[in-house]
């Protein structure tokens, strides 16, 4: 959950980042599709995992793992997002499938993508295939195998329910 209303919440975001490092949970995604962070401009963004990162470092969680989500469609949009992610102290970077033109997409294409962004990003690179958020664009896991051969893709997060692909990509 990303509990920002307008004007953005920082205050909350960063106590809530802490509590749940403070529970136990292993790591955080921030800016991922569940809440507002698509209605974010990027220096929002920034400030949203600037003060997350700030309040985790003050409470003792210096290194405590951020993933930023980044729900772009172009590839230059998508490095900007990750460098700024980088800069305001996030770890790896989640980007979403691009599916602004699924009649159009092929497995192809979704490589071509993800290499372009993976080679001037920052960041390490998680996968993040979210068909319903995505205009139903589905990564196949033979492009997964073709992927994880890039040095800077190092992961993925499978937001479906087709348990056949998760076990065949695990």
């Amino acid at each position: 959950m990303t509990p920002i209303t307008p004007p953005l919440d920082l205050e909350t975001q960063a106590a809530h980042s802490v509590y749940l490092a403070q529970a136990g949970i292993k790591g955080l995604v921030i800016l991922g599709s569940t809440g507002e962070a698509v209605h974010l401009r990027l220096a929002e963004r920034g400030q949203v995992l600037s003060a997350a990162r700030a309040a985790l470092d003050k409470a003792g969680f210096s290194d405590y793992p951020i993933i930023a989500g980044t729900a772009t469609q172009g590839v230059d949009e998508t490095v900007e997002h990750l460098t700024a992610a980088r800069d305001a102290g996030a770890q790896w970077g989640l980007c979403l499938v691009p599916g602004y033109f699924a009649g159009a997409s092929t497995q192809s294409g979704i490589i071509a993508w993800f290499r372009a962004v993976a080679d001037r990003s920052p960041l390490p690179v998680l996968i993040y295939h979210y068909p319903g958020v995505s205009n139903n664009v589905k990564v196949v896991p033979s492009t997964y195998e073709i992927l994880a051969a890039h040095p800077n893709i190092v992961g993925c997060k499978l937001s479906h329910g087709d348990a056949s692909h998760h076990a065949l990509i695990a």
